[in-house]
């Protein structure tokens, strides 16, 4: 008999992360929270993880390799989402690592089925370019924007908070390495519109539109902030031409999106018409071979996880 669709599925994208890679599945493996997979993917790194991984005999650590290289762990986490049949997705990167109790705690917030999505404070921790890592701080601790109890007064606090309130003016919400509802993130469209970069904050944006969101104060999740990380190498990180352009599109994509909100909110569009839309213009920026790819990848998928799934 196949082994049941766990209630958890955490995807990490693989790239050129081999003094990473086995502290993140090893973190979340050993979750207090049994039912998960844990699917690494490979995005195209011509040797992979799998030497890091090869005795971790674990029957619920899945890898996989992306045929060809497709430029992101957006699109991995794509692949993972339109795959798994499980409820619940979680993101995880292979730089970061997770508190033993991460899961649990994240599910728990679910509970009673009003919450689509769960995220948590986190603990950062800065590396130079020599490897060496220093302790930065928890950010995300606190909900909403009254007067922060940790920063001075005065302070403009964006990290702090997780902010539920939507607005006209787009800004960073919530952090996106979180607990998703499946059949929500398949409803707006997925992981994946071409972007490479600020996807992830436009993300938690249009699930706020058409979902809950819930937050833990506990630092269930430590990030680390790489000098050579896509999102601060100067030839992709912020400020670089790539991603001005890539905010520029998020920004249009927000707007439009928001405007379709308000007209929910007076009773114009149901909340499937909301979703649909959103769908409907993520999925326009993809080009046919985008598309092609993204469905074949996600075919080789499920036929790999159905294997698994007989051979456990």
């Amino acid at each position: 008999m196949p082994h049941p669709e766990p209630i958890v599925t955490a995807c990490i994208p693989y790239y050129a992360g081999k003094r990473y890679i086995r502290r993140a599945v090893e973190s979340l493996l050993a979750q207090t929270c049994r039912d998960l997979r844990v699917i690494v993917v490979n995005d195209g790194d011509a040797e992979g993880p799998w030497d890091q991984l090869r005795s971790l005999r674990d029957p619920r650590l899945v890898g996989f390799n992306l045929s060809r290289n497709h430029g992101g762990p957006f699109f991995a986490n794509a692949v993972v989402v339109d795959a798994i049949e499980s409820p619940w997705f979680l993101v995880q990167e292979q730089d970061d690592w997770s508190d033993p109790r991460r899961v649990a705690y994240l599910l728990e917030l679910t509970r009673g089925g009003a919450v689509d999505v769960a995220v948590s404070a986190q603990f950062f921790h800065r590396e130079d370019n020599y490897g060496r890592s220093t302790p930065v701080g928890i950010r995300w601790r606190h909900v909403g924007h009254a007067k922060c109890p940790a920063c001075p007064p005065g302070a403009e606090c964006e990290e702090c908070f997780v902010d539920t309130g939507l607005t006209a003016r787009y800004r960073y919400r919530a952090p996106h390495a979180g607990l998703f509802n499946t059949r929500l993130l398949r409803r707006i469209g997925g992981y994946y519109i071409g972007l490479n970069l600020h996807y992830d904050s436009l993300l938690l944006n249009l699930l706020l539109m058409t979902g809950t969101i819930a937050h833990s104060p506990f630092p269930l999740y430590h990030r680390v902030l790489r000098a050579d990380s896509i999102t601060h190498a100067a030839h992709t990180g912020f400020g670089s031409q790539p991603s001005n352009e890539e905010r520029r599109a998020v920004f249009d994509l927000y707007e439009r999106s928001f405007r379709e909100y308000q007209r929910y909110l007076r009773g114009e569009l149901n909340s499937e018409g909301l979703a649909e839309a959103i769908r409907h213009r993520g999925h326009g920026r993809l080009g046919a071979q985008q598309r092609s790819e993204l469905a074949f990848e996600t075919n080789r998928l499920r036929a790999h996880l159905e294997q698994c799934r007989w051979h456990n």
